[in-house]
C-alpha cells in the first residue's frame, strides 16, 4: 500500500492537484464551553481523509525540516514551530509586560488580538 501512496503523492505534488476524495470532509461540532443551545459555544472539527493527513504530515515535516536546518525561522516565531504555539506566545507576552510593570520600565505596547489563539487552545484540549 505504501508504494500505491507514494505514487499517488508523487503525483499529486507533481502536478499540484489534490485527489478531489481527499478534499472532502465530514464537519463535526465539538462543544466547547457555555450554553449548549448556542452554536458559537462549538468548535468545528474537519475529519478529513487519513491519506490527505499522511500527506499534509509528509509536507509539513518536510518544510519544517527545510526551515529549521537553514535557520530560516525567528527565535521570536510561534505558533507552528515544535513547542511554540499561541499559547507560549502569550506567556512570553505577560512575562514581558509583569517584569516591566514590577521594574517600574516604560512599557511600549502594540495591542494584539490573542482571542483567535485562546480559541484554538480550547478547542484542541
Amino acid at each position: 500500500m505504501a508504494s500505491a501512496l507514494q505514487l499517488i503523492f508523487q503525483a499529486s505534488l507533481t502536478q499540484g492537484l489534490v485527489p478531489s476524495d481527499w478534499k472532502k470532509a465530514h464537519i463535526v461540532p465539538v462543544f466547547n464551553k457555555g450554553d449548549t443551545a448556542n452554536p458559537g459555544n462549538y468548535c468545528p472539527i474537519s475529519l478529513t481523509s487519513v491519506c490527505s493527513k499522511v500527506m499534509e504530515h509528509i509536507v509539513h515535516s518536510g518544510i519544517i525540516k527545510h526551515l529549521e536546518q537553514h535557520d530560516i525561522l525567528s527565535d521570536q516565531q510561534h505558533g507552528f514551530p515544535k513547542n511554540r504555539s499561541c499559547g507560549t506566545q502569550l506567556i512570553l507576552t505577560v512575562n514581558d509586560l509583569a517584569r516591566s510593570v514590577n521594574n517600574l520600565s516604560q512599557i511600549k505596547a502594540s495591542l494584539l488580538d490573542f482571542s483567535e489563539c485562546l480559541t484554538l487552545i480550547c478547542c484542541r484540549s
